[in-house]
């Protein structure tokens, strides 16, 4: 069994359509990164590695009960800010993540 070449490989048309349409993405492409690139920085946590309850809970894809929890079980260490509100470290989040041992 043979496989035929396709009757458009040759086309002009396709060949005009794919060469506008690299030209365009030649143009777009930079805008386009530097969009996704700026979408990402609005999204990502601020660069301090304390995070409260609701933060460390979306962090870790829990809910803020499951982070209660934890405290009280002692097996996420928290901190308390002088306004009496439970603050976490990045870096025990992190720890937290690994599996129970």
């Amino acid at each position: 069994m043979s496989v035929r070449p396709s009757p458009y490989r040759n086309d002009p048309f396709r060949l005009a359509a794919e060469q506008v349409v690299d030209a365009i993405m030649t143009l777009v492409r930079p805008e386009v990164e530097r969009l996704i690139e700026e979408r990402v920085r609005e999204r990502l946590p601020e660069s301090s590695p304390w995070m409260s309850t609701k933060e460390a809970a979306d962090y870790l894809r829990v809910t803020p009960q499951a982070i209660h929890a934890r405290v009280k079980a002692k097996t996420l260490r928290a901190f308390y800010d002088g306004g009496g509100k439970l603050r976490f470290r990045r870096e025990d989040l992190d720890a937290g993540m690994r599996p129970w041992e």
